[in-house]
């Protein structure tokens, strides 16, 4: 059997908080993931296998913000502390400290990271309090290494997902929010909601929140779907940010003009998930083609 690239658990094996089913020689044992799956090891990369004559390969992702029955609290705790056992995030770049192993993904706690200065309150789940640490001044230890947040996610359980994207997320704030854009003066955090503070303009900052839409173009029974020139390597759907004075429907059919050259009609909300990995609120809409069905693509989208 092949083992995974990243936790190196076999295929087929089913570890809590690590693989569970290869699913193309298990898809039988595989049906006890309710509609879907979402672990992939190195021999499907990127896909999943549900039960079927045909055995096709379809990629099945949960929402990042599906953890049940784990509950999520993101309000702010002006009074919360970290204790030695308090799991700490700490990123460099698009990379994360964990510890893999087939106990699954672990967080450094404070205590390990030799209680270090400049760590804030992040958020909570379920009873576990997570501190997020924002000089960037960590460096790998022993039995922990920074690791790439989408290849972590593809192994973990899916509350693991929320907690380091929306982690990266702050984190990627807090960076950005040393200094006041207005005055230049250096920010401080605010002790009474997750914001940061300019005490030489009394100016506010709080976490940036991006819109942007994802879209399910569909003509009959097919659906639309796009690759990047570069980076991203996989299938994916239309997708873009809102632009000022457009509401999320018209930021639909803009960007599906923009990528395709389609024009579309009855644009119907979907759901939503926060996506920390690029600091936006994806809203997801489906639509149909209205007129030709004929793709022009735009060489610079």
């Amino acid at each position: 059997m092949e083992d995974c690239a990243i936790c190196h658990a076999q295929k087929g094996q089913n570890i809590p908080g690590k693989l569970r089913e290869c699913a193309k020689c298990h898809a039988k044992e595989a049906q006890n993931v309710p509609g879907k799956l979402r672990y992939r090891p190195k021999c499907h990369a990127y896909k999943s296998i549900l039960p079927s004559d045909d055995k096709k390969c379809i990629l099945a992702l949960e929402m990042i913000q599906d953890i049940a029955p784990h509950k999520f609290h993101n309000e702010f705790r002006k009074d919360a502390a970290p204790v030695n056992e308090t799991p700490v995030l700490c990123f460099d770049e698009r990379k994360i400290l964990v510890s893999v192993s087939e106990e699954g993904i672990v967080f450094p706690t404070y205590e390990q990271l030799g209680k270090p200065e400049g760590i804030v309150y992040a958020f909570a789940v379920d009873e576990t309090e997570y501190f997020l640490e924002t000089s960037g001044g960590i460096r790998e230890l022993a039995g922990f290494k920074y690791r790439d947040l989408f290849a972590i996610r593809r192994v973990a359980e899916n509350v693991f997902g929320m907690i380091m994207f929306t982690g990266y997320h702050l984190a990627s704030w807090y960076k950005d929010s040393i200094y006041c854009g207005r005055c230049g003066g250096k920010n401080v955090h605010s002790d009474y909601e997750r914001a940061m503070h300019c005490p030489h303009c009394n100016r506010n900052i709080y976490p940036r929140i991006m819109p942007a839409v994802i879209v399910g173009v569909t003509d009959g029974e097919r659906l639309l779907v796009t690759q990047y020139k570069q980076g991203y390597g996989h299938f994916a759907l239309v997708a873009g940010f809102a632009e000022i004075g457009e509401t999320l429907e018209e930021t639909v059919a803009r960007e599906v003009m923009e990528e395709t050259g389609l024009k579309v009609k009855n644009v119907t909300y979907y759901k939503s998930q926060p996506w920390g990995i690029a600091n936006d609120m994806l809203t997801g809409y489906y639509c149909e083609t209205d007129g030709s069905n004929e793709i022009v693509l735009d060489e610079n989208e």
